[in-house]
C-alpha cells in the first residue's frame, strides 16, 4: 500500500484533536498522552508520567523518512537518530486512518 505524503502542518493540526485522549501504541500497546504546544509535541508514557519532549523540527524529521521509506517498523528510523518512534508512527497511523490518505495504484 502506498501513501500520500504526510505535511506536517496538516498532521500536528490533527494531533492537537487527540490532546487529552489516552493513546495505546500500535506495537506494545502502551498508553500516551500527547500535547501539542506551539507545533512542538509532548508524549507522556503513563507508565513512567515523563514528559518526552519531541519538538517540531523531530516531527518534520519523522514525516520527511516516512513519506520516503512508508515504514511503520521502528528500526528503519534508528539510523536517523529519530527517537519517540513509536509514539510518532502511532500517530500517522491514525491520521492515516482518520485522513483515508491510501493512494490507489
Amino acid at each position: 500500500m502506498k501513501y500520500q505524503p504526510i505535511q506536517a502542518n496538516e498532521f500536528t493540526s490533527f494531533v492537537r484533536t487527540l490532546q487529552g485522549q489516552e493513546i495505546p501504541t500500535t506495537s506494545r500497546k502502551r498508553i500516551f498522552t500527547i500535547d501539542v504546544v506551539r507545533d512542538d509535541m509532548n508524549f507522556t508514557p503513563m507508565s513512567s508520567g515523563k514528559v518526552r519532549p519531541h519538538p517540531h523540527k523531530y516531527v518534520e524529521k519523522v514525516l520527511n523518512s516516512f513519506n520516503e521509506t512508508q515504514s511503520f517498523t521502528q528500526t528503519a528510523y534508528r539510523d536517523d537518530g529519530i527517537v519517540n518512534a513509536a509514539y510518532m508512527l502511532t500517530l500517522i497511523s491514525m491520521y492515516i486512518e482518520a485522513d483515508k490518505r491510501v493512494l490507489h495504484e
